[in-house]
């Protein structure tokens, strides 16, 4: 599956998502960054590659393209799954415990 990673424009984000209760339901894009394209399993190997462990992240294999180096993802970045085949994507963003589904408007 492919997916693509966005990270919020905002660092305050992180901060204000560690609780729950605070996740957005809903995104602009306009508000994030698009930094990666992944080949992965799921989410939760996205998240992992995209994040900096043994080397900078944008040098793990699963990384099909990469738009500017960067942070690693992190509470309250965005998570699309997508397939040529269908038109329709998910979307999930990152929480403090797991990823939560998330509707898109607007952006890229």
């Amino acid at each position: 599956m492919r997916y693509l990673v966005y990270h919020s424009k905002d660092p305050s984000d992180m901060v204000k998502m560690l609780n729950d209760d605070n996740i957005l339901k809903e995104v602009n894009l306009k508000n994030y960054n698009m930094v990666a394209m992944v080949e992965a399993l799921n989410t939760n190997d996205v998240f992992m590659v995209t994040n900096h462990i043994e080397k900078p992240w944008w040098e793990n294999s699963e990384i099909i393209k990469h738009y500017i180096n960067t942070r690693s993802t992190s509470i309250g970045d965005i998570i699309v799954e997508f397939d040529f085949k269908t038109p329709a994507a998910k979307a999930f963003i990152v929480s403090g415990l797991g990823f939560k589904e998330v509707k898109l408007k607007g952006g890229k």
